[in-house]
């Protein structure tokens, strides 16, 4: 980002639809739900941490995550964290996680 001088606000954030390419999936009900074009899909925010760790940080915390993906909840958001199996140090508050070797493949 800074090699081509864009800044965080420049990113578009949120989860992209696997389906349409829209940014715009909303979570409903244990699923991601696309309004453009009606679809479900369960495992829509591992691309958006993807792209989070390759395009802001190696690192996450859960209200980042909360930030990115727009949800407010925080036990939605260490529900979706902890199912990607993410390594991570800290502990509750302060828990930071990180890109497992493989996740990128």
């Amino acid at each position: 980002m800074e090699k081509y001088g864009i800044s965080q606000k420049d990113i578009i954030s949120g989860v992209q639809c696997p389906y349409c390419k829209e940014f715009a999936m909303i979570r409903k009900i244990r699923n991601w739900f696309c309004p453009s074009c009606s679809t479900f899909d369960k495992q829509a925010h591992i691309k958006a941490v993807e792209d989070y760790f390759l395009l802001i940080k190696p690192s996450i915390t859960s209200k980042e995550f909360r930030e990115f993906v727009h949800i407010s909840s925080k036990d939605i958001a260490n529900r979706l964290l902890v199912s990607m199996k993410l390594p991570y140090k800290g502990e509750n508050r302060g828990r930071i996680y990180y890109p497992s070797k493989d996740f990128f493949e």
